[in-house]
Order: C-alpha cells, then structure tokens, then sequence
C-alpha cells in the first residue's frame, strides 16, 4: 500500500502542468462532459466536401480559437448512441472587450456544430440568434459568454459561460 501512494505521489509530481486552464461556469448536462479552450497562433477555415457540406478546420494564423465541445457518455450495447455539440468561434488576440449581437455573431465567425444519428439536423451550422460577450481578464486568458440558438435546432449547450487561457505554444 506505501508502495502505491509513493508511486501515485511521484506520478502526480512527475505530470508536466499545461499552459492552457478552464473554467465553465455555466453547468454541464449530467450526462456528459463539457470542455473549452483556446488555441493561439490559429485561424478557422472552412472547407466543402463534395456533397456541398462544410466543416471547419484549424490552420496556422494569427488569431485565437475558442472551442467548446460537449460530449455525451455513451449507453454500452446500444447502437449509434454517440451525440456532440461543438462551437467554435475567432477572435484577434488584440481584443480587450467584445460585444456582439445576432448578424453581428458572422465577425467571429460563431459555428454550432451537431453530431448525431439524427438525420436532417447534423452538421455545421452559422449562428445567426444570440449575445457574445468576451472580456479579457489577463494576458492571454478571457471570460466568454455566449447564449445563442440555431433556427429549428435541438441544443444541450444554449449557453456558454468560461474562463478560458489560451495556449501559448508555437504550432
């Protein structure tokens, strides 16, 4: 037993600690786990498939990403029972406060991404409806809060309150 606490003590000591820290402030759904971050020096891009859909990717640039995925746990022994939320949106790392509002969402860029088997509302969607409220609290950490919907969508995670710090490590 001395043994495991010894090993456990020097494994906890022994983790590198990461750069980036969250803090959701606004409550998870019970069943599943709610993550955000920021990831520097990036840039979202959207790209179109051949069916015409599109989805977005990260690419080296000059601004920051905020990400906040949801996840449901997944019930064993049933089939196709996975179901995620993903928002992203850009902002300048310059940016001290922001305020947006509805249209004015396309500046960052705001995206809702759903993924189910739920045919006919899965995919990548613009948010056109909703309040963005950034502040900057520090160098390189910001609160964002987010309360958005997306026309004729079934959503978890309406609303979105973090303190999020970006990661500083060169891509």
């Amino acid at each position: 037993m001395k043994t495991f606490a010894l090993l456990l003590c020097f494994g906890l000591c022994a983790c590198k600690s990461s750069l980036q820290t969250t803090t959701n402030k606004t409550p998870c759904p019970s069943e599943g786990t709610c993550t955000a971050k920021i990831v520097s020096n990036s840039r979202l891009f959207l790209n179109e498939d051949t069916t015409g859909a599109r989805y977005p990717t990260l690419v080296k640039g000059n601004k920051l990403v905020f990400q906040h995925r949801y996840t449901k746990e997944r019930r064993k022994n049933v089939a196709d029972d996975f179901y995620s939320e993903t928002v992203y949106l850009e902002f300048n790392p310059k940016e001290k406060k922001l305020f947006l509002q509805d249209q004015a969402l396309e500046k960052v860029g705001l995206l809702f991404g759903r993924f189910c088997y739920c045919k006919g509302s899965a995919g990548w969607f613009p948010v056109k409806k909703g309040t963005l409220q950034l502040s900057q609290l520090s160098k390189g950490t910001y609160r964002i809060q987010l309360n958005f919907s997306v026309a004729g969508m079934p959503q978890k995670v309406p609303q979105i309150d973090a303190i999020v710090s970006a990661n500083e490590s060169k891509k």
